[in-house]
């Protein structure tokens, strides 16, 4: 498209793309802050609910299934707050079955960090923690 110095058939205001262009991104930058500011917040708020779950945890107890937390994160939450086990069990959704009992370990010796869907990356993520 060109725009070029014709007068406007239009009654009113003459359109200029410059302003038009310059006030578009001004408010762009403006909602991508508003944007990004409420991403933070939402994201320290979740983590707060995440960390608090995971010392809430004890052990001995199942979580049947990750509601309104995102398991990687609280895996990794629980690995910072749990003292050092034994064993760690990595791996996808088929370890989760995995248990201190199937493996005759007490309680405490065995972690199971097992992830749906899990790759490489998320379990040296949580090794290094």
């Amino acid at each position: 498209m060109r725009w070029d110095a014709r007068p406007s058939p239009f009654t009113g205001p003459r359109f200029d793309p410059s302003l038009a262009i310059c006030q578009d991104h001004l408010d762009d930058t403006a909602l991508v802050r508003a944007l990004h500011g409420l991403a933070v917040w939402d994201r320290a708020r979740h983590e707060a609910r995440t960390e608090r779950a995971a010392v809430a945890f004890a052990p001995g107890q199942t979580l049947i299934g990750y509601c309104d937390t995102e398991e990687r994160r609280f895996q990794k939450a629980r690995l910072a707050v749990i003292r050092r086990p034994r064993v760690v069990v990595f791996g996808s959704s088929r370890v989760m079955t995995i248990s201190t009992t199937m493996v005759s370990a007490a309680p405490g010796e065995l972690y199971n960090a097992g992830l749906s869907g899990g790759t490489v990356e998320d379990f040296i993520v949580l090794w290094r923690h």
